[in-house]
């Protein structure tokens, strides 16, 4: 039977009737508060006895005191005189018990008892949440500044929509403190001085407290998952994390409900690791039978399929399923092609798919093509994406050498725009074409592409759809 426990502490520091009741419930069940922090409360193994506990606010005293202050010795001494003993010696936030649960409150003056509070609270509490306010503040100046810097980086990173979601909870979280703080502090601050009385806070309910950590978990489970380049997959898979985690939550809960009935204690723990194991296992094969059924199919065919031997290296080939392939704008006879999504990106707000299809390096004079589909899936994206991309269309070589992106006819390609680039004189066979919710970066290898128009409407048929 162990001696101590550790319990998380879910009162805000200024709930001091909560945190009254709370150890009072405690004691009643066998366990003693000795020490306390702003994130758990200490416990010892006592006889169950009905008690009073009294929280206690020194705003001058300082944690880093070594000795207690004049005024908390007089305090000392009143309570000593009044039978309250010290439980906790915490130097802002002392905490004292009396064994009589039907005792005299210690007097306090409610005036001075809220002006206290205050000053601790100036001390830590407050210090805290300004201190994670401004850090907070300054990482979305960054994200911002990043998004409007390359901005379709970031709307095509789940790692990074996931980071500014995290930072909306702990900035909603950061204000909602301040707010219940502040809100009791008028309050009983208004209560003390007009009507002589100490204003209880309002602790934090069940609900409130479990939707806190279901949030939580929903983040950490989204975070785990956010390195996968679809979005799709990361909730499908987030989604199951996030179940494991209540699973192993109910076989704790289950476990500790059984655990003071007349179990052996090997039979309290082959129940507690089998129920996680049977959970694991089941739901690690209907994650899998999931992502094979619905995502598996749609990415087998990015494996290679075979192997060439070029000048001291060996090549793989790709045989991926394009939706554009230069047999579809030329006739060729060259069999010789690998086929390769080379990357194929989904977020919420974007899509992207990188493509290519080359001969092998003994055959570069056949036709090749190359080209990148980026689709918008929210319209008022569309005008900020177009820049960003127009912008990296033109630097695509990374030099002095004068660039430029001509404007060219774009009912040959059947797209709203288009774009050919010109670098340090001439024109190269790459173009960028603007349709009503993707764009295409696309370059031609070989001599054998005319651009003509029966050409080069295949690639709005095929791509801008």
């Amino acid at each position: 039977m162990k001696d101590r426990k550790t319990r998380l502490n879910l009162f805000p520091f200024y709930d001091k009737n909560g945190i009254e009741r709370y150890l009072a419930k405690q004691a009643a069940e066998g366990w003693m508060v000795d020490s306390v922090s702003s994130l758990t409360f200490g416990f010892h193994r006592i006889k169950p006895a009905k008690m009073k506990f009294s929280v206690a606010f020194f705003a001058k005293a300082s944690l880093f005191d070594e000795e207690p202050t004049e005024e908390q010795l007089a305090f000392e001494d009143i309570c000593l005189q009044t039978g309250w003993d010290s439980a906790v010696s915490n130097r802002q936030m002392p905490i004292y018990f009396n064994r009589d649960e039907n005792a005299e409150p210690i007097p306090m003056d409610p005036v001075l008892e809220v002006k206290s509070i205050h000053g601790v609270a100036q001390k830590g509490y407050l210090l805290s949440y300004y201190l994670l306010l401004m850090l907070s503040m300054f990482w979305l100046a960054i994200f911002i500044r990043d998004l409007f810097a390359n901005p379709v980086k970031n709307l095509l990173s789940n790692t990074q929509l996931l980071s500014f979601l995290m930072f909306i909870f702990i900035w909603g979280g950061i204000l909602f403190g301040l707010h219940r703080y502040y809100e009791w502090y008028h309050l009983a601050k208004k209560a003390a001085a007009e009507e002589n009385r100490f204003l209880p806070a309002k602790g934090y309910s069940k609900r409130s407290i479990e939707a806190f950590i279901i949030t939580c978990l929903i983040l950490v489970a989204l975070q785990l998952t956010s390195a996968f380049d679809d979005y799709r997959v990361a909730l499908v898979t987030a989604f199951f994390i996030f179940v494991q985690f209540l699973l192993i939550y109910s076989a704790f809960r289950g476990a500790s409900k059984i655990k003071n009935l007349v179990f052996e204690k090997w039979q309290y723990y082959l129940y507690y690791m089998g129920s996680l194991v049977i959970s694991y296992i089941g739901l690690s094969i209907l994650l899998w039978v999931s992502l094979a059924v619905i995502f598996i199919p749609a990415i087998t065919g990015r494996k290679p399929q075979g192997t060439y031997q070029g000048e001291n290296v060996t090549y793989q080939v790709y045989l991926d399923e394009l939706p554009l392939k230069v047999e579809d704008m030329i006739p060729v006879s060259y069999e010789g092609y690998s086929y390769q999504i080379t990357d194929h990106t989904n977020s919420v707000f974007l899509s992207r798919l990188d493509a290519d299809q080359s001969p092998q390096t003994d055959a570069l004079y056949e036709p090749g093509i190359r080209y990148t589909v980026t689709t918008v899936r929210f319209g008022f994206l569309y005008n900020i994406v177009k820049q960003n991309l127009l912008e990296d269309f033109k630097n695509y070589f990374d030099d002095d050498l004068p660039k430029e992106c001509l404007r060219i006819d774009e009912t040959a390609w059947g797209a709203k725009e288009a774009y050919r680039l010109r670098y340090d004189g001439t024109l190269m066979q790459r173009f960028f074409l603007c349709y009503d919710t993707c764009f295409v970066e696309i370059s031609f290898t070989g001599n054998s592409f005319s651009f003509s128009e029966e050409e080069t409407s295949v690639v709005g048929q095929k791509l801008g759809h």
